[in-house]
């Protein structure tokens, strides 16, 4: 939705508009319903979310995070029960809105999903849509192709409801010129900058405050313990691995055909029989899939059935037709019955988490070994990993034998593996970046057992990937310690002394305050060396003015017939302090070279407002009308 917003508005207004969305969503988010019922995860209008929906959407949404994290160059540490809340919520929230947006005649076709795949960048090769790379990705996620169509088909369904209340929105004139007269309002303002370093020189900070700080803060005083350990390391990926001759690597491409096989792959047709789509009870689904099944043995048209009956909607309008898929790629039941039929074969019915399936297998490709010159680049691949794989395994068994034979000392291992013996920067339990490319949670466990830390012995291997271990040893250790006063005495001062300069800041800026409220004249007031800063006609926007001022000059209610001066005084960052004077308010206008634009900006962006707040009561209300269940604790 905000790839909408940027792609449709930019600028100032287009902030504007994020920002108010952003206070919507905070209103409209997701309610707790919570369920005595601990056997399940959840349940929406009578459906279940099963934990096997969670876990899968858990995981997505962990990858997630991490990535992220990673791309912002952030340590991966994420906050697992906001996860899985994030999970739960996203789950609930797509099987809600399916649902209503189900019932309002919202539906999506197959075609429409097949398209939205084919177009997808990750689903190509050359430009050209490859159903493999479909299916490895969706493997990859733990989804069948079945079930990552249909959240793909929910999605659009989902998106398809939600268009049709943000389309349909719209703004009166009056209303738009009303939001342009307050967006582009702009005041008369001036403000008077306090800060805490101009009383610091009437800071008086005796050696007593400063010792009683210190005997009453001593925590805060405390170094932290500190260790550095010795490592060495072996690692894979460092191996210099000669590429073979073809008979080499023919030999292997032979010795592992298996791995260079196209695996088999069946096309399938399928009617899927619910007790929503029958409107009857389990006994009259059974009845009714003998039924079709009688039907289809006696000659019955495949496709004409599907379409009058099957309750997949990613099917239906094909006749059922499911196409070419591998094994894997569906529900374990529905996998396994088709992969033991043959091509012709009418199979079922066969019950799964979707209904009651009647399938018949069209056609069977069997699995075809590729030819050795079209996967040699992936040969060479292969057969690198495997030397790569072979050779870290003799080196690690030589690196668990030498440094436990020799548990004082990671000179043998060494020697003998030709590693180098690397030294790390200091680190604690706390805080373990001093381990550098070492910094994992095992190697902080390794650091302080027993056998390291007391002992003084090399640790276990640590492993640090399927060809990169690690062994480390102590090498340096202080104890947790009091930091001398000598050492902070004089930062303690400075902080006692900034202390009681804030105070004086803050106690001055109220007092001019006050008098400024009783009539005083800001002009008239004794403030010193101090001197107001004037901002006329100055917009929520202005760069040159610090954004506290402005959201305290913004917030200030101005009477139609002002009697005296408005003001308030605003913290700035922590020590600082600033009066603020509203002297006029004046409704914003548009600049007339750029009016007709602007406008029309304005009249986008309150459409997307408005049209987001309608749909987000529309969520609401459907939340209020169904019901959920949500298991307190996962």
């Amino acid at each position: 939705m905000l790839q909408t917003i940027r792609s449709k508005t930019h600028g100032t207004i287009a902030w504007v508009v994020i920002i108010l969305i952003g206070f919507v969503f905070a209103i409209w988010g997701i309610e707790g319903y919570i369920s005595s019922d601990s056997n399940q995860i959840a349940r929406v209008n009578g459906e279940v979310i099963t934990d096997q929906d969670f876990q899968r959407t858990y995981q997505h949404v962990m990858r997630q995070q991490q990535m992220a994290a990673m791309m912002q160059g952030q340590p991966a540490a994420v906050n697992d029960q906001q996860i899985r809340d994030q999970a739960l919520n996203g789950l609930v929230n797509e099987k809600l809105l399916t649902t209503v947006a189900h019932k309002q005649g919202f539906a999506i076709g197959k075609d429409q999903v097949d398209n939205l795949l084919r177009t997808l960048p990750q689903f190509q090769e050359n430009g050209e849509y490859v159903p493999a790379k479909l299916e490895a990705a969706v493997t990859s996620m733990g989804y069948s192709t079945l079930d990552f169509r249909q959240a793909v088909q929910n999605d659009l369904m989902i998106g398809q409801a939600r268009g049709a209340i943000v389309d349909s929105s719209f703004v009166l004139p009056y209303e738009l010129d009303k939001a342009i007269a307050l967006l582009e309002q702009t005041r008369d303002i001036k403000y008077l900058m306090i800060p805490a370093a101009e009383y610091m020189a009437e800071a008086n900070v005796s050696d007593a405050d400063i010792r009683a700080y210190y005997d009453a803060h001593s925590a805060d005083f405390m170094l932290p313990e500190r260790m550095t350990v010795q490592s060495i390391r072996v690692n894979g990926r460092d191996y210099t691995i000669d590429t073979p001759d073809d008979q080499t690597l023919q030999t292997y491409y032979d010795a592992h055909s298996a791995v260079y096989t196209e695996p088999e792959k069946r096309h399938a047709m399928h009617i899927l029989l619910t007790t929503e789509k029958s409107g009857g009870d389990e006994a009259s689904l059974n009845a009714l899939a003998e039924k079709l099944m009688q039907e289809l043995r006696q000659g019955a048209d495949f496709a004409t059935l599907a379409k009058e009956y099957s309750a997949d909607p990613g099917s239906t309008e094909n006749g059922g037709d499911l196409g070419w898929f591998g094994k894997g790629a569906m529900v374990p039941e529905f996998d396994e019955a088709v992969f033991k039929a043959q091509a012709g074969d009418l199979v079922g019915p066969v019950k799964t988490q979707f209904g009651l399936h009647i399938i018949k297998v069209v056609e069977v490709q069997p699995g075809q070994l590729r030819p050795f010159a079209d996967v040699k680049d992936q040969v060479i691949k292969d057969w690198t990993k495997a030397q790569r794989e072979t050779r870290f395994a003799s080196d690690l068994a030589q690196l668990e034998t030498l440094t436990f034979e020799n548990p004082d000392s990671l000179e043998p291992a060494a020697k003998a593996l030709n590693l180098e013996i690397k030294e790390s920067k200091e680190f604690s339990r706390d805080n373990s970046k001093g381990l550098g490319e070492l910094n994992k949670p095992e190697a902080v466990q390794a650091a302080f057992s027993d056998a390291v830390f007391l002992d003084g012995h090399n640790s276990a291997v640590i492993s640090y990937g399927p060809i990169d271990a690690a062994v480390l040893r102590k090498l340096t250790y202080e104890e947790p310690r009091l930091e001398d006063y000598d050492t902070v005495k004089d930062s303690i001062k400075q902080k006692l002394a900034l202390e009681q300069a804030t105070k004086k800041a803050h106690a001055n800026s109220e007092t001019w305050l006050a008098a400024i409220q009783q009539g005083t004249a800001p002009d008239q007031i004794d403030h010193g060396k101090l001197t107001w800063v004037p901002a006329a006609l100055s917009t929520r926007y202005n760069m040159a003015v610090p954004p506290e001022v402005l959201d305290a000059a913004f917030a200030l209610h101005v009477p139609a017939e002002k009697t005296g001066n408005v003001a308030s005084v605003v913290a700035i960052g922590d020590n600082d302090y600033a009066v603020v004077v509203v002297d006029a308010v004046h409704d914003g206008k548009l600049d007339p070279k750029f009016g007709d634009e602007m406008r029309a900006e304005y009249l986008q962006g309150l459409i997307m407002f408005k049209g987001e707040l309608d749909y987000q009561l529309y969520v609401a209300q459907a939340r209020k009308d169904s019901e959920i269940e949500i298991k307190e604790k996962l």
